[in-house]
């Protein structure tokens, strides 16, 4: 197997995923993976289509399987009962740009 890299651009690096390189834009991050054959792309990902696509464009299978699940649960009834039911909201509020957030402790006594 041939090694590809794949170059991120990001407004903020979090941790050391990868390593910048000198020649680099501010912002870029180059991140090592394994491949089939060698090549380099770059991408933006605020403007990289799959950032604003929906799930049944980049993959309709998961889109299908998730389809099916909520059909399911609508003309069934549950009976395992560590599986639990949400409403419509919570699924919408989970499915958010806020599933990008998280927080370790208590208001000012964060872990990080």
């Amino acid at each position: 197997m041939q090694s590809r890299v794949v170059i991120i651009t990001t407004t903020r690096l979090a941790g050391s995923v990868g390593r910048s390189f000198p020649g680099l834009p501010r912002g870029q991050l180059v991140v090592p993976t394994l491949s089939q054959g060698a090549s380099v792309s770059v991408l933006n990902p605020l403007t990289f289509p799959r950032r604003t696509a929906r799930l049944a464009e980049v993959d309709p299978e998961i889109a299908a399987a998730i389809r099916h699940e909520e059909e399911r649960l609508d003309h069934g009834i549950e009976l395992i009962a560590s599986e639990n039911l949400v409403s419509r909201a919570v699924l919408e509020a989970m499915g958010s740009a806020l599933t990008n957030k998280y927080s370790e402790g208590y208001p000012g006594r964060r872990y990080y």
